[in-house]
Formats: C-alpha cells, sequence, structure tokens
C-alpha cells in the first residue's frame, strides 16, 4: 500500500470515479461519487454521470480482438487508457471540478476475453485492456484496475461482481432479486445473509439483440430502440425452444459467460440454421428469450426461496418488449426500476467499480464467494 493511499484513507469523504466499457459496447460509463467510510458501511452519492461513446476505429478493434496481433493489442490497450483516461478529465470538468478533486478511479476498462473455470481445481482467466497507468498519469488519481484477476487466483470465477452492491443496497430489503440486463444478463438474489446470496449470469441479453438490430436495420441502429422492433415481430415458438436448450442454461452456479460465448459468432451461425426464418421475428423470439432464460434462472437455481420484487437495470431496462416479457414471466411479483430506489440503473456498474476502488484502498475484501464460488473472499483490484 503505498504513502498516498493512506493519506487518502484520513480523509473523512472522498471522490471516486468509476469506468466501465460493458459487453455491448456502447461507450464507457463514468460515474463521479462522493463516499465516506468502506465496505458494507459506505455511505456515498451520485454527484455525476456521463457514457462517452467508443471512437469507431475502438470499437471495431475490441468487437474482434482475437483477430489482432499481439503489437495491435498493445496498442489498443495504450489508446483505451488514453481514451478513458480523457473521459474522467470530461466528467471532472462536466461535474465543475478541478483533477485534484477527484483522489481514486476505479476502472474495470473494457472485457476482451473471459474464460472461467469449468471444472474443480482448474484456474479461469479474464483479460481487460485500457492501460490504468496513463489514466493515474493524465488524471493524477490512484487508480484501481484488474477487478477480476484476485478472485480467479482465488479459484472463483471472477465474476459476477455485482452482487457486492447489490447486498449493500438491498441487504434490509431480503427476498429482493437484482437483474442487470446489458450484453449479458445476471442476477443477484439478496438473502438475509451474506452467505445466503446467489448470483450467476443468465446467458445472452442486449448482445444478440444489438447485433440482430444492427442486421435488420442495415447497420442504421445499433440496437432496439425500446424494443420497437421486437414488438413488430412474430415469436417463434419452435426457435423459442431451441434456445431453451441452449446447454450454458443448464450449468449449475457459480456461472458466468460473456461475448466468447454469446457475440457475434454464436448470432452468426444462429442466424445461418434459421435462414428461412424472419429477420424481425428473430429479434421478437430473442427477446421474448431473454425474460425466459431469466426467468428459468431463478425457478432452477433460486426458487423456492421467497422473491418479494425483482429490480432492474442495465440497458436492457428501456426495452419495453422485453421488460414486457419480463413483468409476464414473473407475475404477481413486481418488475421494478432502480431507479424506484433512488438509484441511477445506467450508472450501476460504473458505481460498483466505484465502490470497489475506495474498498481496494483500505484493503477489504469485495468479492462474495457465494456468487463467484472462490474460496474465500478477496479485495479485488490492483493500484497504479
Amino acid at each position: 500500500m503505498t504513502d498516498r493511499a493512506f493519506e487518502i484513507r484520513k480523509l473523512k469523504q472522498r471522490r471516486v470515479v468509476g469506468l466501465n466499457i460493458g459487453t455491448s459496447l456502447d461507450g464507457v460509463d463514468a460515474a463521479l461519487i462522493q463516499v465516506e467510510h468502506c465496505g458494507f458501511e459506505s455511505i456515498f452519492g451520485l454527484e455525476e454521470f456521463e457514457m462517452y461513446s467508443l471512437p469507431p476505429r475502438l470499437k471495431r478493434q475490441l468487437i474482434a480482438p482475437q483477430s489482432l496481433a499481439p503489437q495491435e493489442l498493445a496498442w489498443l490497450n495504450r489508446d483505451l487508457g488514453q481514451f478513458l483516461a480523457e473521459s474522467v478529465l470530461h466528467l471532472i470538468h462536466k461535474a465543475g471540478l478541478h483533477r485534484e478533486d477527484v483522489q481514486i478511479v476505479g476502472s474495470h476498462g473494457v472485457t476482451v476475453f473471459h474464460e472461467p473455470p469449468r471444472r474443480t481445481g482448474e484456474m479461469g482467466v479474464s483479460l481487460q485492456l485500457g492501460d490504468p497507468a496513463i489514466i493515474a498519469e493524465r488524471t493524477g488519481a490512484l487508480v484501481v484496475s484488474n477487478f477480476r484477476a484476485a478472485d480467479l487466483a482465488a479459484g472463483g470465477q471472477g465474476a459476477p461482481l455485482m452482487p457486492y452492491l447489490d447486498y449493500l443496497l438491498f441487504r434490509e430489503q431480503p427476498g429482493t432479486m437484482l437483474l442487470n440486463l446489458g450484453g449479458i444478463g445476471n442476477v443477484c438474489y439478496v438473502a438475509s445473509d451474506l452467505e445466503g446470496v446467489v448470483a450467476f449470469d443468465t446467458g445472452p441479453a442486449n448482445l444478440p439483440l444489438n447485433e440482430i438490430t444492427r442486421l435488420l436495420t442495415a447497420h442504421k441502429e445499433q440496437f432496439d430502440r425500446d424494443g420497437r422492433l421486437a414488438a413488430m415481430g412474430t415469436i417463434d415458438n419452435l426457435l423459442l425452444d431451441q434456445l431453451r436448450s441452449l446447454p450454458y442454461l443448464e450449468l449449475a452456479p457459480p456461472k458466468s459467460t460473456g461475448r466468447e460465448e454469446f457475440g457475434e459468432e454464436w448470432v452468426s451461425k444462429l442466424l445461418n440454421r434459421n435462414k428461412h426464418r424472419n429477420l424481425i421475428d428473430i429479434l421478437a423470439t430473442m427477446t421474448a428469450f431473454v425474460a425466459v432464460a431469466v426467468k428459468r434462472g431463478f425457478d432452477q437455481w433460486i426458487a423456492p426461496a421467497p422473491l418479494r420484487r425483482v429490480v432492474v437495470s442495465g440497458g436492457g431496462i428501456h426495452n419495453k418488449t422485453l421488460m414486457h416479457h419480463l413483468r409476464r414471466n414473473f407475475d404477481p411479483v413486481p418488475v421494478e426500476d432502480l431507479m424506484d430506489y433512488g438509484h441511477d440503473p445506467d450508472a450501476k456498474e460504473a458505481v460498483l467499480f466505484a465502490l470497489l476502488a475506495n474498498d481496494k484502498i483500505f484493503d477489504r475484501p469485495t468479492s462474495l464467494p457465494s456468487a463467484t464460488g472462490a474460496l474465500w473472499p478477496v479485495s479485488l483490484g490492483q493500484i497504479s
């Protein structure tokens, strides 16, 4: 731990920026919070939030990073670091603050490869890009990054990480299931005690929906705005049955997945097998399937635990057709917006990495073995 970290610990309040580029690659979510204390005693408030779109060149490279040569990956890591640093500086300026007003940056960067352990005793691997040293140099802040590594080293999946924030926010309301609809769907069931928390990735969410929308609109639209296109299609029950048989759904938690399993290549194979079907009907069916996978995940791995409410965050919350399917699947349990509880659903992932970074400065354990499968709780992140 550096001398500077010890000095930051002494502050009553700290300003922290959290950064996250999700699997959908829409851009970087940047959240500025002010936080007191640490761990589950943390008291925080969101001061500013913005999403900065990825430059087209970086997005093109990130869609297929496996095609890049080692030197190209190194350049991409550098360029993403510069982009993330600029995002922090823009956010600080937007908040009417100066660079020195922010003490810590928590940067998850962007995951270009994630392969969790599939067997006991196996160690998974995960790689995030966005050079933290560049962010530290440009912003003057302590930067915490590489949040998955310690959990992977302890035998965990390195994911999901969100249950830490979910438990912090909803531990007084056990029986709540938090659903985050990013590129991948993931759930966290908050029990009355930390050991009872159950969390896992449910399967594909916005990743295939966005890819099908791009193809359907000849790349004029990057996502199905409000779910309007899906609402125009017809759900194909035979295709829905095919999707229900995906092997991933049968895996028991702890489990996590990503672009490697449900990205562009998977969508391409799915479409090739279903050329006789209308693309808009495939989009409608895939949208319905996202909700089916969430409900099936609850039924298989959480029930019969009591469910009081489902609280949704992430980009999928703006897809009205998807939200309609979720409400129908979980009826009579209410499906609610995280905003109903005073928290911005779009900022949630960035806020998580800000809080994890703050806790790293205090060397607090922040992984939840009940969610990741690690042997024990570990302190997530590395300091630059």
